[in-house]
């Protein structure tokens, strides 16, 4: 009787085990760096200001909350390695008005989130993927000039048995993606 209930929590790890794993996000990186693409790593000794973007819409669905839930994961990912990073108010938009507030706070980078597509989904009704697409800007506050531009895509399995959390799929990309971007294969914190 002990042999067989043993058996049975082994077969039932197991298949846990490998359900979890198929049900795993996948993610995509596109370089969209132009002319002042920058190979070099990010100076973690400059602080960093990330900019709030605009909140998610998908269809006739606005997802209130959505920019600012990405600007903090954002200000999160780069905090394992800055030494300082703010997130900047919500009514600072345009470019040249972050470059302002960034220069005024001695930041060294401006990040530039901005939402391109904001879908959440309950895959198991759906059958139809939860997807998150960011567009991730990195400028040079005393240039002026972005140094890097790179668009994050998650997309969760069809066959997810729950509502896949966009935030968390976006952190999954955003912490190796940030990682890269300062030279490091893993966050200080994490070492």
């Amino acid at each position: 009787m002990r042999y067989s209930v043993s058996l049975a929590a082994i077969t039932v790890v197991c298949w846990l085990g490998a359900c979890s794993q198929s049900h795993d996000p996948t993610y995509h990186k596109t370089d969209l760096s132009g002319v002042y693409l920058s190979t070099e790593a990010l100076d973690p000794n400059k602080s960093v200001i990330v900019s709030v973007s605009r909140d998610g819409i998908y269809h006739n669905n606005y997802y209130a909350g959505s920019g600012r839930e990405v600007a903090l994961k954002t200000a999160a990912a780069f905090s394992r390695f800055a030494r300082k990073v703010e997130v900047a108010g919500a009514e600072l938009q345009g470019r040249e008005e972050l470059l302002r507030a960034a220069r005024g706070a001695n930041a060294g980078y401006l990040i530039i989130p901005s939402i391109v597509h904001w879908e959440p989904r309950v895959t198991e009704w759906a059958l139809i993927p939860a997807q998150v697409d960011v567009s991730l800007s990195v400028i040079n506050v005393e240039t002026g000039h972005e140094i890097r531009a790179t668009l994050l895509e998650a997309r969760s399995s069809k066959s997810a048995t729950a509502t896949s959390s966009l935030d968390s799929m976006y952190s999954g990309l955003l912490d190796d993606h940030v990682a890269e971007l300062y030279g490091a294969r893993a966050p200080i914190s994490q070492r």
